[in-house]
């Protein structure tokens, strides 16, 4: 605060040097919030492969964060869903911190891999056939 007590002979060194200050500080303070709000946000700049995806309407973002060397898997992958009202949004519906998979393959024995329709798949397979399921189970 002792920025907006300081004055200097120049008026736009004034200006700018607290306009400085307060993009500064709500980038800081944009940051730890959203660290607050969404703890696994801070993870997506380590993100070593993301996907967006568009399945029945719903849209759909895959994350995938690769491990060391631990023999639990390949790394760590999970689905969320954001809704079309407000994109900013995300909801968790699927985790898995084991993954078999590594989405940063570009081709399997041989063969070239749409990494886009494998996650199709884990969407259609993993989110939308639990919750129908869900449903029939309770109706």
């Amino acid at each position: 605060m002792t920025v907006f007590k300081c004055k200097s002979g120049k008026r736009w060194l004034n200006i700018s040097i607290r306009l400085l200050t307060i993009a500064s500080s709500i980038l800081v303070f944009g940051l730890v919030g959203l660290v607050l709000i969404s703890p696994l946000s801070w993870n997506v700049f380590k993100m070593k492969s993301f996907y967006f995806e568009n399945v029945s309407g719903r849209l759909f973002n895959a994350n995938y964060k690769p491990v060391g060397a631990y023999a639990g898997g390949e790394g760590v992958f999970w689905i969320t869903e954001s809704p079309k009202i407000f994109p900013f949004i995300e909801i968790e519906n699927y985790y898995d911190g084991t993954v078999l998979w590594d989405f940063r393959l570009t081709e399997w024995e041989g063969e070239p891999v749409d990494q886009n329709e494998v996650v199709k798949n884990y969407i259609l397979d993993e989110v939308i056939e639990k919750e129908n399921k869900q449903k029939n189970v309770s109706q």
